[in-house]
């Protein structure tokens, strides 16, 4: 009997596919067509062995980068056909391998502080074992501070000599002035201020009308930051008084115009109010005074009237004058000769 050939890829006996698996003593499902593995029922029977002497060499399937659809057959590691190392291939062994220092790095760390800590020890415990008393080095601290002479840092220098505190300004800026001590630095409202070298500086700021807050700061190395604080008024000039002055003058003018237009207003209104209401009532008097005069009948006189608005209402009653009271003028009026 012939020996059976080594586990490799080899040409698919059957012909329907380009190559199969043998895993060296039966033909295994996994195909492969064109670079892509697939699964197929195997064959049983094995590769002859002169088929791969025929061939010469193993015919690994070719790699390509197709793709195809779903997910690939999964193939155990030693069934899989040798690939050429690829990029992938090589990142995962620099990432395997920098694990590997990342390890040896963490390790090579803590031995390091195991030791660290093993010779702090072993010092402290000399010092113990000196028989030196314990409040000895304290003493020799407390006299090496005595000696050096050090002492708690001091605020910086700051004075204020302009303006005053009660100081009312009437322009829109004033000029900061004051000292402090040499090589200090000085800011007025967060503004850097000009120091001269011998400690005196100045800074101009611009105010708003009303009171105005300035702030101070001086500072120094190896000192306190000192603050002062500053409250500067600003007034109005005589122009502007004198303009604000004319400004409530013309409102208050205009104001009693205002007011005296409403009250005439009123007065007018009224006036005509009472004017028609005199009218209305002088109409109601006459129609009543006319209704309570008496009419006449029959063919009268004009001595039969006391007066002639009486001998009018009977005129009025019947134009057509049957009494001839009106005479022989005809305008309306009859018995002109009475009061």
């Amino acid at each position: 009997m012939s020996p059976l050939p080594p586990a490799n890829w080899y040409p698919d006996p059957a012909g329907r596919h380009e190559f199969r698996y043998f895993d060296g003593r039966v033909w295994t499902e996994h195909i492969s067509n064109a670079g892509i593995r697939g699964t197929d029922p195997p064959i049983p029977s094995p590769p002859k062995a002169d088929t791969a002497a025929r061939v010469g060499a193993p015919l690994p399937p070719p790699v390509t980068s197709q793709r195809r659809s779903g997910p690939a057959p999964i193939v155990p590691l030693e069934d899989r056909p040798p690939l050429k190392p690829s990029w992938s291939r090589s990142a995962w062994t620099w990432y395997r391998s920098r694990e590997t220092k990342t390890q040896a790095w963490i390790a090579g760390g803590l031995g390091a502080l195991i030791v660290l800590l093993f010779v702090v020890a072993g010092s402290g415990g000399g010092d113990t074992t000196s028989g030196a008393p314990s409040g000895a080095g304290q003493s020799g601290t407390a006299e090496q501070v005595a000696q050096s002479g050090s002492v708690d840092p001091q605020p910086v220098a700051l004075e204020i000599t302009a303006p005053a505190e009660t100081t009312v300004v009437r322009k829109a800026s004033v000029t900061v002035k004051g000292t402090t001590g040499p090589g200090a630095t000085v800011s007025v409202n967060g503004r850097r201020a000009l120091v001269r070298p011998s400690g005196r500086w100045s800074r101009v700021v611009r105010l708003d009308l009303g009171r105005n807050a300035v702030r101070v700061v001086a500072n120094l190395d190896g000192a306190l930051e000192t603050i002062e604080k500053l409250v500067v008024t600003r007034g109005r000039t005589k122009a502007q008084l004198a303009a604000i002055e004319a400004r409530k003058v013309a409102r208050e003018r205009e104001r009693k115009a205002r007011i005296e237009a409403r009250r005439q207003a009123r007065i007018e209104r009224k006036r005509l109010a009472d004017e028609r209401r005199a009218q209305e009532k002088a109409a109601q008097q006459a129609e009543e005074e006319a209704a309570a005069v008496p009419v006449p009948s029959g063919n009268l006189n004009c001595s039969d009237f006391s007066s002639q608005a009486e001998a009018q209402a009977f005129y009025d009653a019947d134009p057509s004058d049957p009494s001839g009271l009106d005479g022989n003028d005809n305008d309306g009026i009859p018995c002109e000769s009475l009061p």
